[in-house]
């Protein structure tokens, strides 16, 4: 894959971006390890993650029409390269 991981620090907490995921991707669980208070981890996540906790927030409707329309978008290019 031709992710590339990117971190920072937003507001004291540790960002890690994946940049350049393709739409059939979405579904795909990226490792990245983490160190946090002086201890090494691991945290496995994918896009799906992030658009269930949309969901399960307090979101306005556009973010969740947002996350749908994305899901549809994954789904479509999941069937197209089969």
């Amino acid at each position: 894959r031709g992710n590339k991981l990117e971190t920072s620090k937003v507001d004291g907490y540790q960002v890690v971006r994946i940049c350049g995921i393709a739409a059939y991707e979405l579904d795909e669980v990226f490792e990245m390890k983490v160190t946090c208070g002086g201890k090494n981890d691991t945290v496995r996540y994918s896009v799906m993650n992030y658009m269930s906790n949309i969901f399960n927030g307090e979101y306005s409707d556009t973010w969740e029409n947002l996350v749908k329309a994305l899901y549809l978008y994954h789904k479509a290019a999941v069937d197209y390269i089969k």
